[in-house]
């Protein structure tokens, strides 16, 4: 889902932010579930992980959550909605900063010498870009809108959830399923068989009274047949 909003992205003209805006929401929602689940089924084994891959899903989930505000201001600034579409901006921006405590909101910290350290150069550049779209969007509220920005989002302006791209199917197994062999049977039955098929056993062993030979027996077979030119 994640390659979905990337390969929009990537495409020539204004993409849909309203529909970037809900899968970037269903993305977050899915890492979270995920989360969830190893929290309440796994958590003898969640403590053997590394703790940088918890840092590192706290981080996607921050960040698809500010991005999914970002786009959606996009959409509301589209919209003529330019109040409103600063106060969504101005969410995203505090979504995607460094955050002071484990329970404010933002990014938990990404210690430099850490195997996340790549990340920071991207999430600089995403902050920029924020605080150049914040600068340009005031100034044109400011000088040519006017209109109030509220100083919190409306309700009915927030996305309800979020959309994922494919829907979880719950495993089953079949009924009355014949198991797998897990050698390959000696022969073929007739009824299966194609005409002329031989028997899938492996060839008997040579009889036991040729292997009775004595030393002195095969040293005087060599002799013979290097006595009659023979190839060895």
């Amino acid at each position: 889902q994640q390659m979905a909003v990337a390969t929009t992205l990537m495409k020539v003209g204004t993409p849909n932010y309203s529909v970037l805006a809900k899968l970037c929401m269903g993305i977050a929602d899915q890492i979270e579930e995920g989360v969830t689940i190893m929290r309440s089924k796994a958590g003898l084994q969640m403590q053997k992980i590394d703790k940088t891959f918890f840092t590192l899903l706290t981080c996607q989930i921050n960040m698809q959550r500010s991005f999914s505000s970002y786009f959606l201001a996009r959409c509301l600034w589209d919209k003529d909605e330019y109040g409103v579409a600063i106060a969504m901006l101005n969410d995203a921006r505090i979504g995607i900063k460094t955050r002071y405590t484990a329970t404010s909101r933002g990014l938990p910290e990404i210690d430099p010498k850490s195997p996340l350290r790549s990340l920071l150069c991207d999430l600089d550049k995403a902050r920029a870009h924020m605080d150049f779209v914040m600068r340009v969007w005031e100034k044109d509220n400011s000088t040519v809108y006017f209109e109030r920005v509220p100083t919190s989002i409306p309700q009915g302006k927030k996305l309800a959830a979020g959309v994922n791209l494919m829907k979880a199917v719950s495993y089953s197994l079949e009924d009355n399923i014949e198991p797998l062999p897990l050698s390959v049977p000696g022969k073929l039955s007739s009824a299966v068989s194609p005409a002329g098929l031989q028997s899938l056993d492996p060839p008997p062993p040579p009889p036991y009274d040729a292997l009775k030979k004595s030393d002195s027996d095969l040293a005087r077979e060599l002799q013979e047949k290097l006595n009659a030119g023979e190839d060895l």
